[in-house]
């Protein structure tokens, strides 16, 4: 009914203010993950796609999503929510899923912080540096035994 819409329409504004701030957080995190492993901004990849392309869908540099990622992503879309299910489910899914990706972010945005704290100060090396030292040791440990 038209009662149960807007009700539903309320609460997906309510609740796209919600996915909204957990995005500024993945965001966020990102930024501080280039800052933390050293390299530019912008030059951290998922499958050799840069974030924000991927993130956004926007593949081809120029904000113009490239065919076979949105496809790809579409048919994801369909899998998730079927175009059959009722509003009411796919918000109730989607719901779900937003606070899902929010607490599995919790602990590694705390053990990426805790391990900030110990690994960097200014004129370490980077990231990627020191975890190759610790495995080497590690493997060299190993050996020893």
């Amino acid at each position: 009914t038209l009662d149960s819409l807007l009700a539903l329409s309320d609460d997906l504004v309510k609740y796209n203010i919600f996915i909204e701030g957990i995005s500024h957080k993945i965001r966020r995190q990102i930024k501080d993950l280039e800052h933390a492993v050293g390299v530019e901004p912008g030059t951290l990849t998922v499958d050799g796609v840069p974030i924000d392309s991927y993130l956004t869908g926007s593949v081809s540099g120029r904000g113009q999503c490239c065919f076979l990622h949105c496809s790809s992503a579409y048919q994801r879309l369909l899998t998730l929510y079927p175009v059959n299910t009722p509003l009411k489910e796919t918000f109730a899914s989607i719901q779900s899923q937003a606070a899902k990706i929010e607490d599995d972010m919790k602990p590694e945005v705390y053990e990426f912080k805790i391990g900030g704290q110990f690994f960097r100060r200014p004129g370490d090396p980077p990231l990627d540096q020191v975890i190759e030292i610790l495995q080497k040791h590690k493997d060299k440990s190993q050996d020893e035994i």
